[in-house]
């Protein structure tokens, strides 16, 4: 599987064990498939010698993608470390919702989350969404087709004032764990 495609916390730390436990195996591998190449008593029609060039190719590629691994396991954690933050946020918006917005729509901030790249993101009972670029202004994010609030100030004052120790913060790429957490989830069970 390569870097871009979906990676569970088990076939990581299969990864980082592979690193250290199948060089030998490979060594070994590569012993057998040398001395097939020197001995001459199978004949050509065999495919004993294509079999051992096919192990020898196949043994160089995992040689290669072991050298490879320990660069791409940082950025293997952090993409799960991401996704299992982002499965966790439709409950919390729900939660949310269900803890602060009653039945009529209101101008109230129910949840508010800062994304892997900075953006942040308030969003409030009455359907409306502030959205803030790190670095950037805040402004009300309308919808294709929806006309903006009458009173979009007042929504984008009201983000600003929603308390930061409140915010739902992802994991960033590159950033270390924040204090009190492990750079490194370790399975269950």
């Amino acid at each position: 599987m390569g870097e871009g495609g979906v990676w569970t916390a088990e076939q990581i730390a299969t990864l980082e064990s592979a690193t250290q436990t199948l060089g030998p195996g490979l060594d070994g591998i590569d012993s057998q498939v040398s001395g097939v190449g020197k001995c001459k008593n199978y004949p050509k029609s065999s495919g004993v010698e294509d079999g051992a060039k096919e192990v020898a190719t196949l043994s160089e590629q995992a040689r290669k993608r072991l050298t490879d691994a320990p660069a791409l396991l940082p950025v293997l954690k952090e993409k799960v470390a991401l996704n299992a933050w982002k499965a966790t946020q439709a409950e919390a918006m729900k939660t949310g919702k269900e803890s602060w917005c009653g039945a009529k729509p209101s101008a109230d901030v129910y949840y508010g989350a800062v994304d892997e790249t900075g953006t942040t993101e308030w969003l409030f009972c009455d359907e409306t969404k502030v959205k803030q670029p790190e670095g950037g202004k805040a402004e009300v994010h309308v919808e294709a087709g929806k006309k903006p609030p009458r009173n979009a100030k007042q929504y984008v004052e009201a983000a600003l004032k929603y308390p930061a120790s409140e915010l739902q913060k992802a994991p960033r790429p590159g950033a270390p764990a924040a204090s009190g957490e492990s750079a490194e989830k370790k399975p269950e069970g």
